[in-house]
């Protein structure tokens, strides 16, 4: 080999080494928490995991708590309501006024007055107050709304878990294909590696060229990044998955499963993680004859749907309670009072204070007359509302038909794509063989091998990639029908 030729094999060479070498802060981190605290994962587990931990389920919990305390604080208003108050008053000055005296005396001057004291040195006050609200039309409404908010909150809370289990369900596959992904590279590095000793036997032989060699060495260092940011994407990947699980960043994981080794033609032959990811699936798609029937369970299931059906139903009770504050409101009352003074130094027991008590019950009814037209303006106000929750009902209802029909489609496309990359996979498998083996014998050109490589390579990624398309499309199909594993029940054959 001339100098100049072997002058470019140093870069690359130092390249290769950095780059099989070399590891980023994060995969070091991960390999040293793999050794000790390393968390082995299923599809199933990683589902159940997060519907028990994630942060957006406890929030929507919390929320429902919410809805439930105020359904509480609805019946509140319309049940009676008992009131006491107790007062002591010391008055450190005399309360008197002046009468005239013929009050008390009938002979004294008709112009003359005195003073009177009116109020011990020490007045004690004790009431306790009972009311009933026998018609008041908003109060009674009210709980109505306050109950249809409580199952609106349900809704979302089921709302939330559709979309936590769908979440965990894409980065649980985009792990597998990042996964794969690097797998693939390896093994792409080992064959062109193998290639590579051979193309130099030849090249020490007579038989090859310095160009054969120092192709298939860039086509060696182009893989070597390629399999670092295919692993950087399963680190990502991975922290994307135990963050929306409500796990610990720092906990090293391991997925089970493999995208390239699932059978979509023969389900019993696959291993039990991969039949785990074809079995969770809430619809089942086939031939596309069962359409009408997915679009059905969407209009009935579909958490988005009838989140806005609850919130036109609240609505309309909302406005009912506003027209209800024009009409008349009647209350029962009654209070009992005990009223007490004495004088000089304060005997709260004593027999010497005077007391006083008093009985009162009755009907109140109010009348709203005027109020400025607040009350009409709000009740306007109320009506526009119902309207645009009815316009978002009715939009929402068009957005999960077509996102339904969509998904359909691209189930049906991924499968087929699916079905021809296993066979292109079979294909490119045996064209690398007879390349590499025509090319060691010297009957080949290093051109047909490096490209041969190169096309069992992506062949096997893109059988990787439509099986991660198809799981995703059934994923956000489930969630689109409202029919999702392990949060609504999966009926047998659906």
């Amino acid at each position: 080999m001339k100098r100049q030729d072997v002058r470019w094999l140093f870069p690359l060479f130092i390249l290769i080494s950095l780059g099989s070498a070399t590891r980023t802060p994060a995969q070091e981190s991960e390999s040293r928490a793999a050794t000790s605290t390393l968390r082995s994962m299923t599809l199933t587990s990683c589902i159940q995991f997060a519907i028990q931990n994630s942060r957006d389920l406890v929030g929507s919990r919390l929320g429902l708590e919410v809805a439930n305390k105020q359904v509480r604080e609805a019946w509140g208003e319309v049940l009676p309501q008992v009131d006491a108050n107790f007062n002591y008053i010391r008055n450190l000055t005399d309360q008197s006024a002046f009468l005239p005296a013929i009050i008390l005396d009938p002979n004294a001057d008709p112009n003359a007055v005195i003073p009177v004291q009116f109020a011990g040195d020490n007045i004690w006050a004790s009431v306790v107050t009972f009311e009933q609200p026998l018609f008041q039309a908003e109060a009674f409404i009210g709980v109505g709304a306050a109950g249809r908010f409580r199952s609106l909150q349900t809704e979302r809370v089921r709302g939330t878990a559709h979309a936590t289990v769908m979440n965990v369900r894409i980065f649980y596959y985009e792990t597998l294909l990042a996964r794969d992904e690097i797998r693939l590279l390896q093994e792409s590095i080992e064959r062109v590696e193998t290639t590579l000793a051979g193309a130099r036997g030849l090249q020490a032989a007579g038989l090859g060229s310095s160009y054969d060699v120092l192709r298939l060495e860039v086509e060696l260092a182009k893989l070597v990044p390629n399999r670092q940011r295919a692993q950087n994407r399963l680190l990502e990947a991975k922290r994307n998955l135990k963050v929306l699980m409500g796990m610990d960043v720092g906990q090293a994981i391991a997925v089970s499963g493999s995208l390239l080794t699932i059978d979509l033609e023969d389900l019993d032959a696959n291993a039990a993680a991969e039949r785990e990811l074809i079995d969770v699936v809430g619809v089942r798609v086939g031939d596309g004859s069962g359409l009408e029937e997915i679009l059905e369970l969407a209009r009935q299931n579909r958490s988005e749907l009838l989140q806005a059906r609850l919130d036109t139903q609240l609505a309309d009770t909302q406005l009912k309670a506003e027209r209800a504050t024009v009409y008349p409101r009647l209350m029962a009352f009654a209070a009992y009072r005990i009223d007490a003074q004495e004088n000089d130094s304060p005997d709260f027991f004593g027999d010497s204070r005077q007391r006083v008590t008093n009985w009162q019950a009755g009907l109140r009814l109010e009348v709203p007359i005027f109020s400025g037209g607040s009350r009409w303006a709000r009740i306007s106000q109320r009506k526009y509302q119902l309207d645009q929750v009815r316009t978002r009902e009715a939009l929402t209802e068009q957005e999960v038909e077509n996102q339904v029909r969509s998904l359909v489609a691209r189930i049906l496309e991924a499968y087929q794509r699916a079905r021809a990359q296993r066979r292109a996979v079979a294909q490119a498998q045996r064209g690398f063989e007879i390349a590499s083996a025509e090319f060691t014998n010297g009957l080949g050109t290093q051109i047909n091998a490096t490209d041969a490589e190169v096309a069992l390579r992506e062949a096997e990624f893109d059988y990787a990639e439509s099986v991660f398309d198809l799981l995703v499309a059934r994923a956000q199909l489930d969630t689109a029908a409202g029919i999702v594993p392990f949060v609504d029940p999966i009926e047998e054959g659906s």
